[in-house]
């Protein structure tokens, strides 16, 4: 997936290299085979950075970017293949995704199917691969001891897949599960309405995924020939993360990647026209399944490769997708027509696309046309105005200064956005040219207006998702039902419409930053009063010039009644829409906030670059009690929140189980329609009151600050901002609890059971483990970890039971659970429960035949794990903060986790899935929801039956 928010975009992966040219001669035939040619690769200057970089091309011409780090918590590696679904033959919908499954099941050297999987779950890993148009992308992570016998197994899927006969035939049911889990969702049905109005004999008019239908008639032989075909190592691109020295990855590179054939083989071109001309405004109409209103617009482009390095997209969607005043956004929301806006777009080997994607308010909804006007209006205005010389250099030294002060990635998504950028930037340039904009030239003002001269009309879709709309077709694939027409007044409208004096591009942004130099340690307990509670620590192992502040202001008004805990969330809202276009310049210059509440009150979070980030922290916390938005506005918000409530009947089954999980399990638990009739009742001025006078009139803030702002000045900032709040102080006594279900002897197995709206059934089945201590902790993570693999391979590659299958350790509050979720399309949650349950039955014998030597990597694994550092300054603070306070002041939890994990032994797990499973001994809540066309078992759970069930346990 690609991401073009302009504020994301800044800050990116950076990396850091010095390569030579090297010559081999006289070698012996074994020698030639692991021949490599070393590259050059260009790097730019990174604050604090270990980490190094060779890139070598393979004598098989397989590109490789081998990235040694000391600091890295666990090794990674990722292939990109130059091929994706585009490619598909039209008789076999599907095929490049169902391939991509394949090779997940087994090979010549490692024939049994899971061994992979299982491999990587006991060596502290994780593995995936999606399909894209244009590629395919494979990508795991391991412990560092695991890294070599990774690799092999990783490798032998591009030398010898076997394509197993009979997984060939039952893998399409898990192809087809995976297409069942999409049907429910808007954006995979809007996705291929928008894809059937391409040109038919073109490849972009395609349905990706597959299902049992399209892949019918896919045969064993079928896949082979495609991946006999495409998959060579001239068309795929490796990357190799690893604390190991960049001689032994290459080693590692050169000894396992080489067997890859190379078959010389190209790379598909498609058409750049891909998108017919209308004469008019085309114009979709789609009844989607969530109660939303959104109108998106994508612009077919041509071809833009050649531009890439240009950016104009990324210029594009910066400017247009802008919140800041004289903006479309700011704009469209002073009128109360859209809630949020996004725009931006993508460069394909051989066409672009850019879009728009817009959420509407109630009154947008009818006002549509007047929309497009203001959308249209700008991208005109843009047209015939001079190239935004101005921006473009702030986007420019906004880039350098997020490079130069990056926190480093890692892992599966660090790996795969390398290889991927690989086949599409090439080797040589992959650590700059992604992300840096170019020296201004002509070159960039060309690229910027051809992409503004497609943003036309007669290139545009409008698709309009809301419902109560007149349809008069249905997709073939996902079954929803939409119409078409081509609205040529309203494109001739468009065409022709007239300038909006109040749009204007953004001002120039005065908060770049302007200092980013570090200053010396100081770490201790900040403020200690009856109103806060502060802890500081400067940082000291990323050494940027940035800091993150994380407060909490503690106050019993949301837990007292459902209408304070609806003001809380319409006051977060509320304050977002206040806030926003003054806001915007800040975010873009790199400093961001959030604002949430939850049962214990509001939550704040600040980040950025340390010589603006107080005065951006003074900037919100002083307008805190102040609610300035239209009554339009807060229309907008009522109905955006009780469609977030009507929706959820439409949600994944298993976020659905969840859902019926927490009515129990939670005490603070109110029905949807209770929210609903509440929600309707009330009003602007009943939330500013309740924000005035009872919201802030006893708290408690309590807060970590870990950074490189001086501690004096953010001491200073904290009292100011007590200061504006002028609360009482919270008694800590008073402080709010979330209270937890604590199940009984008198019903120690709860079922609850729904019928939904879609036509996926899933199960949660939770155990309880009661209220931790560190060796329970320890042990039901390490007997978590021995589930996980065989839960998987069992429900989902053996049984195929359904795409998604999870088996995970749970903790809220102080209470641990052991979670085991399925969700199909294929079979009802009465089926699911029992294999479900058959499995744990007879897992103890499992257990029992564990080697020692096994249970032991179990053991490190969950140790391993226990060890990682976080890898950026707003983690970093996040674990300074739950320590502080979650922890209550046990900085050296940890030490104490694994001591505890270190002392267990098997008898000690196998007691602990004996006392957890056995339902004579253990406690559990069983969540069973029934696709719409399943056959249900259990009655659905009534309002009245939840209620005497939450009067027979205990909530602590």
């Amino acid at each position: 997936m690609t991401k073009n928010n302009a504020i994301k975009y800044l800050f990116c992966f950076i990396l850091i290299t010095f390569l030579f040219n090297f010559k081999a001669q006289d070698m012996t035939a074994d020698e030639k085979k692991m021949t490599k040619t070393k590259l050059t690769i260009q790097v730019p200057h990174v604050n604090n950075s270990k980490r190094i970089y060779r890139a070598i091309l393979l004598k098989n011409g397989l590109k490789v970017l081998l990235v040694s780090d000391s600091k890295v918590n666990h090794s990674a590696a990722s292939i990109d293949v130059s091929v994706g679904s585009l490619e598909d033959p039209k008789d076999q919908q599907g095929l490049f995704h169902f391939l991509e499954h394949m090779l997940f099941l087994g090979t010549k050297k490692y024939p049994k199917v899971g061994q992979y999987s299982a491999f990587l779950k006991k060596n502290s890993g994780s593995s995936n691969a999606y399909t894209s148009e244009e590629s395919t992308n494979y990508h795991f992570k391991v412990s560092h001891n695991g890294l070599e016998e990774a690799i092999d197994r990783f490798a032998q899927f591009f030398i010898s897949p076997i394509f197993n006969k009979e997984k060939t035939d039952t893998e399409v049911q898990n192809v087809n599960s995976e297409h069942q889990k999409n049907i429910p969702k808007d954006y995979w049905r809007g996705r291929q309405i928008l894809r059937s109005l391409y040109k038919k004999n073109h490849p972009a008019n395609h349905f990706s995924t597959g299902n049992n239908i399209t892949l019918k008639s896919c045969r064993r032989e079928s896949l082979i020939k495609m991946f006999n075909k495409y998959y060579s190592s001239n068309l795929m691109a490796l990357c190799i993360l690893s604390n190991k020295s960049l001689d032994d990855l290459e080693i590692l590179a050169t000894k396992y990647f080489s067997d890859i054939p190379n078959r010389n083989s190209i790379a598909p071109k498609y058409p750049e026209n891909y998108l017919d001309t209308a004469n008019g405004l085309r114009i979709l109409k789609i009844i989607p399944k969530k109660n939303i209103h959104q109108l998106d617009i994508q612009f077919a482009l041509p071809n833009l490769t050649k531009y890439r390095n240009e950016k104009p997209l990324q210029l594009l969607g910066s400017i247009l997708g802008h919140e800041g005043k004289g903006t479309i956004t700011s704009h469209l929301k002073k009128k109360g027509f859209i809630s949020s806006l996004s725009a931006g777009g993508y460069i394909m080997s051989s066409y672009s696309r850019f879009s728009f994607s817009i959420a509407l308010t109630e009154n947008g909804k009818k006002n549509i046309s007047k929309i497009l006007e203001t959308v249209f209006a700008y991208i005109s205005m843009l047209q015939s105005s001079p190239f935004p010389e101005y921006y473009y250099l702030e986007q420019q030294k906004l880039v350098e200064i997020n490079l130069e002060n990056h926190e480093e990635k890692e892992g599966t998504n660090y790996v795969s956005n390398i290889t991927s950028s690989i086949n599409e930037y090439g080797i040589s340039n992959i650590l700059t040219a992604p992300y840096l904009f170019p020296p201004l030239s002509k070159s960039n003002e060309k690229s910027y207006y051809l992409a503004l001269k497609n943003l036309t009309v007669k290139t545009a879709i409008v698709s309009i998702f809301t419902q109560n709309q007149k349809t008069d077709q249905v997709e073939e694939y996902y079954k929803a039902h939409y119409s078409y027409e081509i609205d040529k007044e309203l494109g001739n409208k468009l065409k022709n419409v007239s300038f909006n004096f109040k749009l204007h591009l953004p001002k120039p942004n005065a908060f770049i930053p302007k200092s980013t130099k570090l200053i010396s340690p100081r770490p201790y307990l900040l403020v200690y009063n009856s109103l806060n509670e502060i802890w500081y620590e400067q940082d000291q192992v990323f050494k940027l010039p940035k800091t993150h502040i994380r407060l909490q202001i503690l106050t019993n008004e949301l837990q007292k009644s459902l209408k304070n805990q609806l003001l809380g969330r319409l006051y977060t809202s509320a304050i977002i829409e206040s806030l926003n276009e003054d806001i915007y310049p800040m975010q873009i210059a790199g400093l961001g906030y959030q604002i949430s509440n939850d049962f214990e009150g509001i939550n704040l979070s600040f980040n950025g670059y340390s010589s603006n980030i107080l005065e951006f922290f003074d900037f919100v916390t002083n307008r805190l009690k102040s609610i300035k938005i239209s009554k339009d506005i807060f229309l907008s918000l009522k109905d955006r929140m009780k469609r977030s409530y009507l929706n959820r009947d439409f949600s994944p089954a298993y976020q659905q189980a969840f859902l019926l999980f927490n009515s129990l399990n939670n005490k603070n638990y109110y029905s949807i329609k209770n929210k609903l009739k509440v929600l309707e009742t009330i009003s602007l001025n009943e939330l500013k009151d309740f924000v005035k006078k009872r919201l802030f009139k006893k708290v408690f803030i309590r807060g970590s600050v870990y950074g490189n702002t001086k501690p004096e000045l953010v001491q200073n900032a904290i009292e100011n901002f007590t200061t504006y709040l002028g609360s009482s102080p919270l008694s800590r006594k008073d402080f709010p609890k979330l209270l937890i279900a604590q199940l009984n002897k008198k019903n120690p197995h709860i079922v609850l059971s729904k019928k939904l709206a879609i036509n996926n059934s899933a199960i949660l089945s939770v155990h309880s483990f009661g209220l931790e201590n560190p060796k329970m902790r320890g042990a039901a993570l390490v007997l978590s970890k021995i589930l996980n693999g065989p839960y998987y391979a069992d429900m989902r590659t053996k049984q195929h039971l359904g795409y998604i299958v999870w088996s995970f350790m749970d903790q809220e509050e102080h209470n641990i659970y052991q979670s085991f979720i399925i969700q199909s399309g294929e079979y009802s949650a009465d089926h699911l429960i029992e294999s479900s349950n058959n499995f744990l039955k007879n897992f103890e014998k499992v257990l029992i035949k564990l080697p020692k030597s096994d249970f032991d990597k179990y053991k490190k694994v969950v140790i391993d794990r226990k060890l990682e550092k976080p890898k950026t300054i707003s983690a970093q603070n996040n674990i300074f903060f739950k320590q502080a306070f979650k922890k209550k002041g046990d900085f050296d939890h940890v030490a104490s986790d694994v001591k505890a994990v270190e002392s267990l032994s098997k008898k000690d797990v196998i007691q602990l899935f004996k006392k957890i499973i056995n339902p004579k001994i253990g406690k559990s809540i069983t969540v069973l929801c029934y696709g719409k066309d399943h056959e249900q078992k259990v009655l659905d759970t009534t309002e009245i039956k939840l209620k005497e069930l939450r009067s027979e346990v205990k909530y602590e």
